[in-house]
């Protein structure tokens, strides 16, 4: 009779078993950033969450190997399993592609909307009235919302897609919070337009 593996009778488990223990042996320079990855740091811009995502995308192959090394060696794995391992790995990799092209948008439009901030902000010093401040704050905000708009809808819609896949990896969890810690700096933009002054 064939032993089964309690670590594959609960897989989400197993898998964040597996992935820390990976992390810890492998790469401990990252462990610190899983441990806090509930914790983002507030003072993190949102054209900064990029770069940091960029890079656990790029690790994300590193931690796939870890994942089936250490599934194998438990040595209790069929070649169906390990079958449906690799097929779980691809499927990863391709959504990793998906967010990826997402966060590029994401990335281009807060440039942009951090353009058109810079272009208004340019005109501050030489307001005088409060018809001018008025027209300035309206256009800013029009400016803001042209930015954010549809920026929203991409880190909305990169949560979508990371939500499907959270159980599967921690990784994907990581991604989430920082989604939802990007939507949030960029809505502390809009205090821009609370601040200026009142004549």
């Amino acid at each position: 009779m064939t032993t089964k593996n309690p670590l594959l009778e609960k897989p989400e488990q197993a898998n964040q078993a597996i992935v820390v223990a990976g992390v810890n042996s492998c790469f401990p320079e990252h462990v610190d950033f899983f441990s806090q990855s509930y914790d983002i740091d507030s003072d993190l811009h949102p054209w900064d969450i990029s770069e940091k995502l960029a890079s656990l995308i790029q690790q994300q192959s590193q931690y796939n190997q870890i994942i089936s090394n250490a599934m194998r060696a438990t040595g209790a794995l069929t070649q169906m399993d390990i079958d449906g391992l690799t097929k779980l790995i691809e499927t990863q990799n391709l959504t990793l592609g998906r967010i990826e092209s997402k966060l590029d948008k994401v990335d281009g439009r807060l440039g942009e909307v951090e353009q058109r901030l810079s272009k208004i902000e340019g005109h501050m010093p030489s307001l005088a009235t409060q018809s001018q401040v008025s027209s300035v704050k309206s256009d800013l905000q029009t400016e803001m919302n042209k930015g954010l708009s549809p920026l929203q809808n991409d880190v909305t819609s990169i949560k979508t897609e990371i939500s499907h896949h959270a159980t599967k990896s921690w990784v994907y969890v990581t991604l989430a919070v920082a989604s939802a810690g990007a939507l949030a700096a960029i809505g502390s933009i809009f205090t821009i337009i609370n601040s200026l002054p009142k004549h």
